[in-house]
């Protein structure tokens, strides 16, 4: 039951493939809610008495004087079952032809008489014909989402909405103060958007599949603002029967602010296994003497450890997959060949320890500077090493060896 749940309901960052919470772009993950059901649900033994209640906070039987409504039936509260004509001249205007989606012309009146709605005119129809009392929030239509994915006798369209998560503290995408929500902030909601459908329908898990991009198309229709919601509608693009393979996923999602049209971003991606996919990304260096200067969360300072047991403090110049290159502020009396054991920390990473033996060293600008090749190290610090380089420096330009 979500009685008093937040207005955000957070997505793992395991399901959009991200390691941190702030990194997931878009939350309240929800598919699409009945617009009406039988009143004999209330009474199944398919929901407790917590849905239940659930169920009639959230609808209502339809109007009395709304002869041409369906008899015995639960409609959604955020929406008119009848609309009298002369009552809503003067009222909110609302396109015609999405009227003509939901609601039959009885001559004086419009009747609902649709099952489902989409989401998007759901909150066009609320905010302009529903009193603010009966009003749904977002949180609201993630509670009755979870509650219908309890039952399997209903079927409901394979579409998925969210909302975008802007965080204008974010320093990724908000390094400076913007007018507009940078659109590519907007492609990366739009992906992990697109995972969050994806993972909701498959019966693969994060850990069985993942998504490598074979095109991605974007139209922008309007700025948005970084001050009012956005939500986020994906849908099914590809076939019943290529989804059926499971090897190929294509969505197109959607983006509204304020009931318009922002953007929308059609994706396309072979679906891979989850072990592939790590080997794919997980891109070497082109060569092991390639250099990579620290750009950030690797700690300067490294230990140097002597096979006597003499620890040295150095600064870190630069790293490559088959050395290391650091300095030091005084005369360390190293001597050529001389093994060490290495060891430096990289935040988000660890600890990466390697054997290291002495190629060189000289004096530069009054610091000993040394040259160190790696002769020795464990998988699981290689594995570090490189999601280090990968993460955390770039190519050094003025050396290219040890």
């Amino acid at each position: 039951m979500f009685i008093g749940a937040p207005e955000i309901q957070q997505i793992s960052p395991y399901t959009v493939h991200k390691e941190f919470e702030e990194d997931v772009l878009v939350c309240n993950k929800r598919v699409p809610i009945p617009a009406s059901f039988d009143q004999k649900l209330l009474h199944s033994s398919e929901i407790d008495d917590v849905d239940r209640a659930e169920l009639r906070r959230f609808y209502r039987p339809g109007a009395a004087a709304a002869s041409s409504l369906q008899p015995g039936r639960m409609y959604l509260r955020s929406l008119p079952t009848c609309l009298d004509k002369s009552w809503m001249c003067g009222r909110a205007a609302v396109d015609s032809s999405l009227l003509a989606r939901y609601y039959t012309d009885t001559g004086s009146a419009l009747v609902l008489h649709a099952d489902s709605v989409d989401e998007i005119d759901e909150v066009q129809l609320m905010q302009a014909f529903v009193e603010r009392s009966n009003h749904l929030k977002d949180k609201d239509r993630v509670a009755i989402s979870n509650l219908f994915d309890r039952l399997p006798s209903f079927s409901r369209p394979r579409s998925v909405y969210v909302n975008l998560v802007i965080d204008t503290t974010n320093s990724i995408y908000f390094r400076r103060h913007q007018e507009h929500v940078p659109g590519i902030m907007l492609i990366e909601a739009a992906r992990q958007a697109m995972y969050a459908h994806y993972h909701h329908f498959s019966h693969w898990t994060r850990s069985q599949a993942a998504f490598a991009i074979e095109s991605l198309h974007v139209d922008f229709h309007n700025f948005v603002n970084p001050n009012y919601p956005v939500r986020i509608r994906v849908e099914e693009v590809e076939s019943a029967e290529a989804r059926s393979s499971g090897e190929k996923a294509a969505g197109i999602a959607s983006f509204y602010q304020s009931n318009k049209l922002a953007a929308v971003a059609t994706m396309r991606a072979n679906v891979i296994k989850t072990e592939l996919f790590k080997r794919m990304r997980n891109v070497k260096p082109l060569a092991s003497c390639d250099r990579f200067l620290p750009v950030k969360n690797i700690a300067r300072t490294a230990a140097f450890v002597s096979a006597g047991g003499k620890r040295l403090e150095g600064t870190l110049n630069d790293i490559s997959a088959g050395g290391i290159n650091a300095s030091f502020d005084h005369d360390p009396s190293l001597e050529l060949n001389a093994q060490f054991d290495f060891l430096m920390f990289v935040d988000a990473i660890g600890l990466v320890g390697a054997k290291v033996e002495l190629l060189w060293t000289e004096v530069r600008e009054g610091r000993n500077v040394a040259g160190f090749k790696i002769i020795e190290i464990q998988t699981p610090c290689e594995k570090r090493l490189r999601e280090t380089i990968k993460n955390f420096t770039f190519l050094n330009m003025r050396r290219e060896v040890v």
